[in-house]
């Protein structure tokens, strides 16, 4: 078998060959393990998918170089930018976000989102942006596509995956309209230092394109045993939307009657 030199090795081919690979491999890893949708949107992932062959397209041509003289001298440093995000991808995987990393987030409803520049309407709001409780509005599902459907289906009114941006920001922006109306929802727990004893926000964390632009989104809860629910905790609260004073802000708060651990959902994000 004929020996291959390491001096006839284009070291700067290598590089570039493995790099992409890598990069296609993390790509196809994330999205066959469902893990995808702690990093983008899942209206990425066709985009991420044509990535990967496009990748791989251009790492089999440079593989006809490799074993190539290497005609310059090679600057590793450029590759390390490369390089160190690859290998942070595999070594660090993706994890829950929870109260901790977001220390400092004003955890409130979808008006956050709002206030950071996230545009949250429905091409369906009525006058002056007011969404009917019968009213049908365009949303998206887990998977990112467009759904039409109801905000609410009657009484109590439910805060799900398809609804809960768009259901969060009409029961905020219309609290008359739902005031003492009755509610379910899933989310976390989440505290803030300005809160009070019996104060907490069930709350899902909404990504409108990556994780980069994670924000908590959900509704001021009041319950006198609050102290005994730690933050990040799963659970499942019913009660009854009051209109309270929050920080001199006339705020939706749901008085909670009923609330009970859940189980962590498969998608803990909302999108979008």
């Amino acid at each position: 078998m004929q020996q291959v030199s390491f001096k006839r090795i284009n070291i700067e081919a290598a590089l570039q060959f493995f790099i992409l690979l890598g990069f296609a491999l993390f790509f196809y890893s994330i999205i066959d393990s469902g893990q995808v949708g702690f990093y983008v949107h899942p209206r990425i992932i066709p985009y991420m998918k044509f990535g990967i062959g496009a990748m791989v397209v251009v790492a089999l041509f440079l593989a006809r170089t490799i074993f190539r003289p290497q005609r310059r001298q090679v600057n590793l440093l450029p590759y390390l930018l490369f390089i160190i995000p690859l290998a942070t991808a595999f070594l660090l995987p993706a994890k829950e976000i929870g109260a901790t990393t977001l220390a400092g987030s004003n955890f409130m409803t979808a008006q956050t989102a709002k206030n950071t520049g996230t545009d949250i309407q429905s091409s369906s709001a009525g006058e002056g942006g007011a969404i009917n409780n019968s009213a049908v509005t365009s949303s998206k599902n887990s998977n990112g596509d467009s759904v039409t459907t109801s905000l609410f289906k009657g009484e109590p009114l439910v805060l799900e995956d398809e609804n809960f941006v768009l259901g969060a920001d009409e029961i905020y922006n219309n609290m008359e309209k739902y005031n003492g109306k009755k509610i379910e929802m899933l989310g976390k727990v989440l505290k803030d230092k300005e809160f009070e004893e019996d104060q907490f926000v069930t709350a899902r964390f909404m990504m409108a394109c990556c994780a980069a632009d994670l924000q908590p989104v959900g509704l001021l809860c009041r319950y006198d045993k609050a102290g005994e629910w730690k933050n990040d905790t799963w659970v499942k609260i019913a009660g009854t939307l009051v209109i309270e004073d929050f920080k001199g802000v006339k705020t939706p708060v749901i008085a909670v009657e009923k609330i009970e651990k859940a189980e962590k959902p498969a998608n803990e994000y909302v999108y979008w």
